[in-house]
């Protein structure tokens, strides 16, 4: 990245020769929305999130961010609740494994209410403090975004049955770049923590 500034002018529109300093503050550095080697495509009418089923672009991961956050998260081919691809997560012991959308819906109004659902698929029973988590964002062009807790996935011991998520939250009143959604497999530091997970099918819509 290269930042270039040309010289300054004085109030006269003379040039200014004598040095000074130039101070930055709140620069941002944003990806295109894309997961994989194809383009991000439109959501489905009626919802605000795109390639909820991982289908785009045969499987590559479109519009998502994978953060193995010490685990691992990818897309898989062999056990899908609806289509071909679905996306896993493994957890262990101080790992943070998440999927994430960042600034989707961007004309999303404040004070909307939002519904997020998807299918979910225990491979390995979560033990021990392992959680999946679920977070939703409203996003700011400068200031913090708003956490938005949806609350955890309850059943995280059945292994082999996929299972519906639902959870709600309402974005904030000032809300600026539209929302994010994180969904997370989090262990805490015991030495027996462990849980994977298959998501698919994630769908958002306005409430």
């Amino acid at each position: 990245v290269q930042l270039k500034f040309d010289g300054q002018f004085n109030g006269d529109g003379s040039a200014n020769t004598d040095p000074y300093d130039i101070y930055l503050d709140n620069i941002y550095f944003y990806k295109t929305a894309g997961g994989g080697g194809g383009g991000c495509p439109a959501p489905p009418s009626g919802e605000l999130m795109s390639n909820g089923g991982f289908e785009a672009n045969s499987g590559d991961g479109a519009c998502w961010q994978f953060n193995n956050g010490g685990g691992t998260v990818t897309v898989i081919d062999t056990d899908a609740n609806t289509g071909t691809y679905s996306a896993r997560l493994t957890s262990g012991p101080a790992q943070v494994p998440n999927l994430k959308q960042e600034r989707f819906a961007m004309s999303i109004s404040g004070n909307q209410g939002v519904e997020v659902t998807f299918r979910y698929k225990i491979t390995t029973a979560f033990v021990d403090g392992a959680i999946l988590q679920v977070l939703a964002f409203s996003e700011f062009t400068t200031n913090p975004a708003v956490a938005h807790d949806l609350g955890n996935a309850t059943d995280v011991s059945t292994v082999g049955v996929w299972q519906t998520y639902t959870g709600t939250f309402t974005t904030d009143a000032s809300i600026e770049e539209g929302i994010s959604l994180l969904i997370q497999a989090t262990c805490g530091g015991a030495g027996t923590c462990a849980g994977e997970v298959i998501i698919d099918d994630v769908v958002v819509t306005e409430i």
